[in-house]
């Protein structure tokens, strides 16, 4: 898929947000020709604008982050407000009050009301990165586990027992959302279900999600619109690194069970079922920062995902197997993916920036059910997304994004079923079977 962006007012979209507000004098006259500058980790360079003869000032095309803004105009003291803490595509009113004194002089606000969406009605949700990487939910650490909290939204468990979760929104089927990473589709062209879309916690910077009210900025679906905003780099290095482990023995167990391993065979030992235990090898590191310092950013990150979720057999179903293969060797399901992406992020001019970005989330997986006595059900889901995205800023009212993406994520192919053992459909008729029912 190849997607050609252009438009007005399309920070909704592609996660950019945007301060707005009036600048008056202490008798609530319109203070003309201040100027207001917006300073962030998250800005390469800090925005400025200029306030028109109302006394109106708008910093648009902003990524998500933390913000102090300041106010400054010969006559008046120094104006400055912290900690204006800017979600992905938000739009908020910050109103400036400036006294009589001398710019050497500085009154800073804090401790102010909460910000306030102002521009549109859509019930809108904002999920930061950190909050997700704290969610003490599970181990795997699935980036789109903050669904479960979100109001409107339902889910029940993917049917195969890896721990994935299938969600529903506005009463639609799971397939029916619209996922977007910078903007662009990133979702699974076959199925667009969100247990499709795999990509490393360590990248996220915000998540918008938007149950209700969707404006026509956004992709047209009848689900929920998820965009996830990246992160960007900074003029510091930072990095981080995790591994997830869970073995068999941190899963528990109230009955006789044991999951397939060296120590623990059921199909030797009677009386034994097998559990839907949860093992994992997963490996996530993140890394960012200058290029060129105050011009051009770049960021990084790798998932290494190995995962075993266990076949859920009881005793009962493990003799039948046994029955009928008395050598049997039971398995669990495997998922195994590596999930690299990367961004560059360049200043071209104090009102036009340019970003690149890769995200790859291919995986190999096994969907075994309980009666299988080989390995039969294999898949693969996910493949590469390629983008970029043009934003500008023309003014104080008009911003433009130019957005060209191209997504060849799909289904199953040739290279799934590469090693696979199995050579199609065979029967095999067993004589001395006898079953017991």
């Amino acid at each position: 898929m190849i997607l050609l962006l252009v438009a007005v007012n399309a920070a909704a979209q592609t996660g950019q947000g945007s301060l707005r507000g009036y600048v008056k004098d202490e008798q609530g006259g319109a203070v003309p020709g201040a100027t207001i500058t917006a300073t962030s980790a998250a800005l390469i360079q800090p925005a400025t604008a200029v306030t028109d003869s109302e006394g109106y000032y708008r910093l648009i095309n902003l990524p998500p982050g933390t913000y102090s803004i300041a106010a400054e105009l010969t006559g008046f003291a120094s104006y400055k407000r912290e900690e204006i803490l800017l979600r992905a595509g938000a739009t908020f009113q910050v109103d400036v009050t400036m006294k009589i004194g001398t710019l050497q002089e500085t009154v800073t606000v804090s401790g102010d009301s909460p910000m306030l969406e102002v521009s549109k009605p859509s019930n809108v949700l904002n999920i930061s990165g950190e909050f997700q990487r704290d969610m003490p939910i599970q181990a795997r650490r699935n980036w789109s586990d903050f669904l479960e909290i979100t109001p409107g939204v339902h889910s029940r468990p993917f049917d195969d027992g890896s721990g994935r979760m299938v969600y529903f929104g506005h009463s639609t089927e799971h397939f029916a959302h619209v996922i977007q990473l910078e903007g662009a589709i990133a979702s699974n062209y076959q199925d667009a279900q969100v247990t499709y879309v795999a990509m490393g916690a360590d990248m996220i910077d915000d998540v918008q999600v938007k149950t209700g009210g969707v404006d026509a900025s956004a992709p047209m679906g009848v689900g929920l619109n998820i965009n996830v905003i990246t992160k960007s780099g900074g003029n510091q290095f930072k990095g981080s690194a995790a591994f997830a482990y869970q073995s068999k023995d941190m899963n528990g167990d109230n009955v006789k069970n044991c999951s397939p391993s060296p120590g623990c065979n059921p199909s030797a030992s009677p009386g034994v079922g097998t559990p839907t235990t949860a093992l994992v090898k997963q490996f996530d590191g993140g890394l960012g920062g200058p290029i060129k310092r105050d011009r051009v950013w770049f960021f990084g990150s790798l998932r290494r995902a190995d995962l075993e979720s266990g076949i859920s057999r009881t005793a009962e179903e493990v003799g039948r197997l046994k029955t009928f293969f008395r050598d049997v060797a039971l398995f669990n399901n495997t998922t195994k993916s590596w999930q690299p992406y990367g961004k560059v992020t360049a200043k071209l001019t104090p009102s036009h920036e340019l970003a690149a970005f890769v995200q790859q989330d291919r995986l190999l997986a096994t969907g075994d059910r309980e009666y299988h006595y080989s390995r039969a059900v294999m898949y693969s889901t996910g493949g590469g997304l390629y983008g970029g995205k043009l934003t500008s800023v023309w003014g104080q009212k008009i911003t433009t994004t130019l957005l060209a993406a191209y997504n060849n994520k799909g289904g199953s192919n040739a290279s799934t079923y590469e090693g696979f053992p199995g050579a199609g459909p065979t029967i095999t008729i067993h004589n001395a079977a006898n079953l017991q029912v």
